[in-house]
């Protein structure tokens, strides 16, 4: 109040004088007293009667002047982000910083809300202050801001019952600290990884004393990709990588996860975009009526003879069975060769020696694995997890693991490129070499592998030769190493260094690459890392009507 400020602007030396010419007068006519003879008293009751009469003023107009807090006006808006994920995290960083430039003009306090749950996101922004009028017109400027600024967001207005709870919110969270605001955009969709042009980035390494970034190409890809390391290393994290990333380049991925281990190295890198088959559930196939093997009865005889490890005679018994009968699945094999008829002596050992390993395969629960109908064109859309080691049995765990990649190699007319990605491979090669086989022979069909295991010195050189690309971490094994150094033909100063890389660390050579580079492996592509820094430039100011100037 305006007399209240007045009041206070006397100096305190005068205050009591409006309450001393009262109280003279009052006393004066009540007491009929002689100012002279009572100058003593007049004085202290007048002054305490002043300097009463002055704090009682003061304490009624003050209180009179008092009012409740004003509270917050409150606008809100919901913004959803577009385009690829490199396109929103660019636009989330500078919407970020526009409200932060704006904060610091004093129009109005920002609030960033948003929420998550099951891969879903919801973002809202929060405009409050005292002034509605103000809150309306700084509303309106970043509507317009955020539509003209950025073509991929989307604004929507929020109802009113969210609003309310945005005013109480508002009113009651005030700004403290001066960390960066925290903003996360909204989107329905979970990891996708990004495509840089470049290809997958792998990692920082050193060409000469300068540091360089480390890409795989499509190319790459195609040559077959093989990945060494002793327990510990790093080789299953960068397969997972790998199936990662290898989405960004337009393929299909399809992981064999003997272990469970690339499951964990995917939810551990927050990657949420794969389907986890089983392989007694969704991912159950039955060979014998896959249209792949209908006209490669040979095939399907080989798989099942390298994963079963039968002879030559009871090869040749199954390969009876399965052209005179034609079994329809798993079970009816086995029952088959159990009515073989025993032509000589020799035929019975043979017989009871197949019967127990066919028989493996079509008893409960193992015989769920072969009497499925998984569809390959389902399997191979996107980046599917078949867990094998949902499977118990050591046997039925390989036979599936060579039924389902000798099928994929037999289809033909995919769309799109497919990169099998086979964890503990060692576990599905033989002397024999079909994997080799298949690698030399799948590119032409649009089908790559990649496989990572323990010991080079396990697979067949089949195997290694058909690996074009070569991820090589720590190998502690003496001929695990002399392998590498003669297949990768490495020089001394690389050859000295596999047994010394860190975790994650790997020497890498591909046909991109001009000479092989030892790299650091990050889940971490650069266009994603550089979004870290604020995006540099003059801030956007819109205050109608005020020069720049007067803005500070």
């Amino acid at each position: 109040m305006k007399l209240l400020e007045l009041l206070d602007r006397v100096p305190r030396r005068y205050r009591p004088i409006p309450g001393i010419v009262g109280a003279l007068v009052i006393l004066g006519e009540t007491y009929h007293l002689d100012p002279p003879h009572s100058a003593i008293a007049y004085m202290i009751v007048t002054s305490a009667v002043g300097v009463g009469a002055w704090l009682g003023a003061r304490a009624v107009l003050k209180r009179l002047s008092r009012s409740p807090a004003e509270p917050l006006k409150v606008r809100a808006l919901e913004i959803e982000v577009g385009g690829s994920q490199e396109e929103r995290s660019k636009a989330v960083i500078s919407i970020s910083q526009l409200l932060k430039e704006r904060s610091k003009a004093g129009r109005a306090r920002y609030l960033t809300l948003s929420t998550l749950e099951g891969g879903l996101s919801r973002s809202l922004i929060v405009v409050s202050g005292v002034d509605e009028h103000m809150v309306n017109v700084e509303y309106e400027v970043l509507k317009t801001l955020l539509a003209v600024t950025y073509s991929g967001v989307r604004i929507r207005e929020v109802s009113d019952e969210i609003n309310k709870i945005l005013t109480l919110v508002a009113g009651s969270l005030g700004p403290s600290g001066r960390g960066e605001p925290l903003f996360v955009p909204a989107v329905d969709e979970p990891h996708i990884p990004v495509s840089t042009g470049l290809g997958i980035y792998i990692g920082r390494g050193f060409d000469g004393a300068f540091e360089k970034e480390v890409y795989l190409k499509l190319s790459d890809l195609a040559g077959h990709v093989g990945i060494f390391g002793s327990t510990g290393t790093g080789k299953t994290t960068t397969l997972g990588l790998l199936a990662a990333e290898a989405r960004s380049l337009n393929i299909n991925v399809v992981v064999l996860d003997w272990a469970g281990e690339v499951s964990k190295v995917l939810k551990s890198m927050g990657v949420s975009s794969y389907r986890e088959l089983s392989p007694l559930a969704e991912a159950s196939v039955n060979p014998f009526k896959l249209e792949e093997f209908r006209d490669r009865q040979d095939l399907l005889i080989d798989v099942l003879s390298k994963a079963l490890g039968l002879s030559q005679p009871q090869t040749y018994i199954l390969m009876r069975v399965l052209d005179e009968w034609k079994p329809k699945d798993i079970v009816e094999l086995a029952r088959r060769v159990e009515e073989y008829p025993e032509e000589a002596r020799w035929d019975r050992d043979v017989k009871r020696g197949l019967l127990r390993r066919v028989d493996l395969l079509s008893r409960k629960p193992m015989s769920q694995v072969f009497l499925g109908n998984a569809s390959l064109a389902q399997l191979e859309e996107g980046l599917s997890v078949v867990r094998m080691d949902m499977v118990d049995s050591i046997i039925a765990r390989r036979a599936y693991g060579l039924l389902l990649l000798a099928s994929m190699f037999l289809r033909r007319g995919r769309e799109r490129p497919t990169l099998v990605a086979i964890d503990e491979a060692h576990n599905l090669v033989d002397d024999e070499d079909l994997l080799g086989q298949i690698m030399a022979e799948s590119r032409k069909y649009g089908l790559y592998v990649a496989i990572a295991t323990q010991s080079p010195a396990t697979v067949p050189n089949g195997v290694l030769l058909n690996t074009n690309t070569k991820i090589v971490h720590a190998l502690r094994s003496l001929r695990d190493k002399e392998v590498i150094e003669h297949t990768m033909a490495l020089r001394p100063e690389f050859a000295d260094r596999v047994d010394k890389l860190a975790p994650g660390e790997a020497i890498i050579q591909a046909p991109s690459l001009s000479s092989p580079v030892i790299v650091k492996v990050e889940f971490k592509t650069p266009s994603i890392k550089e979004l870290s820094n604020p995006i540099a430039g003059e801030p956007v100011y819109t205050y109608a009507n005020v020069p720049r100037s007067q803005l500070g």
